[in-house]
């Protein structure tokens, strides 16, 4: 078998993609079409800056070579053609999925101990506890928070569990649902719970490490736009994570989404938002108990 070797682009390749990728950040025209179609279809606000100009050619560059669009206004037409597909991988390509597993990890700790005050209680009943995590992105936070519960004493044997973990991205939604992770990815989770709740799977050149089926199988995945969905939930919930998503939309969409996350919830449940976030706030039906957690009254 001969080597193969990876020979680096021309330059002349290099300098067109260069060219195209700052002809984007000038295009601040087709930007304003884009960010108008964004925030219709996500409620995403991005002013027209150069900070977000450069961020869109960034994250749209590679899908419009994919489909050989030149232009924004190609782009633009396209979308608002209803071309359901190049609609979803747009929203990927905006959406922005920093995450880790047990981010901002004092919410982790009122979180076990809402727990256990509930369990010191006895306050279980024949009814399902109900979690909602309403942005999970690529799925660390809703299986950091199922560790908390399980790891916490979570009574499974008599009390149902029933977890709910949506976002509005698709694809990033398919990667919680098979919940592997790089080692990378994993180092924030404690050993206990890496050994409790993982199982590594070798190749040849590295490892990965895989949410074990009994657990994944106690979180369902769907697709659900803060902005545009309607909630139609049989049951309001114990249990509501809503955290750094807010930031990118308008103040009064910021609240209009908590006001509704809040009406999800039962009394005395909690609602945990980001850090950040908590001048977004203006509900009077929660009290706050930590910083950016609440609970409703």
């Amino acid at each position: 078998m001969s080597n193969i070797v990876f020979k680096a682009p021309p330059v002349d390749f290099i300098e067109t993609g260069k060219k195209t990728h700052e002809h984007l950040i000038a295009d601040k025209a087709g930007f304003e079409k884009l960010a108008e179609i964004v925030k219709d279809l996500t409620g995403i606000s991005l002013p027209n800056n150069e900070k977000n100009r450069t961020l869109m050619a960034g994250r749209v560059h590679s899908l419009m070579s994919k489909y050989q669009y030149k232009t924004y206004a190609e782009l633009a037409t396209k979308l608002m053609s209803g071309n359901k597909t190049l609609q979803e991988s747009f929203i990927s390509c905006l959406t922005t999925n920093t995450t880790h597993f047990f981010r901002e990890g004092a919410h982790y700790d009122v979180l076990k101990k809402y727990l256990q005050e509930r369990m010191a209680v006895r306050e279980f009943t024949t009814s399902s506890f109900r979690v909602w995590c309403s942005a999970a992105s690529s799925g660390q936070e809703p299986y950091s928070i199922l560790m908390t519960l399980l790891s916490g004493g979570f009574p499974i044997d008599r009390q149902a569990l029933e977890f709910l973990a949506t976002d509005i991205d698709l694809e990033i939604l398919k990667k919680a649902s098979q919940a592997n992770y790089s080692e990378e990815e994993i180092k924030t989770v404690p050993p206990e719970m890496k050994q409790a709740y993982f199982q590594p799977i070798k190749d040849k050149t590295h490892t990965t490490y895989k949410v074990l089926p009994q657990f994944r199988k106690m979180i369902n995945f769907a697709r659900f736009n803060l902005i545009q969905d309607k909630p139609a939930f049989k049951e309001k919930f114990d249990v509501i994570f809503c955290r750094n998503v807010l930031i990118y939309f308008e103040k009064e969409v910021s609240t209009a989404v908590i006001d509704m996350l809040i009406s999800q919830l039962k009394p005395g449940g909690l609602i945990f938002l980001g850090h950040v976030e908590t001048g977004l706030l203006k509900n009077k039906n929660v009290r706050p108990i930590s910083h950016a957690v609440y609970k409703k009254v």
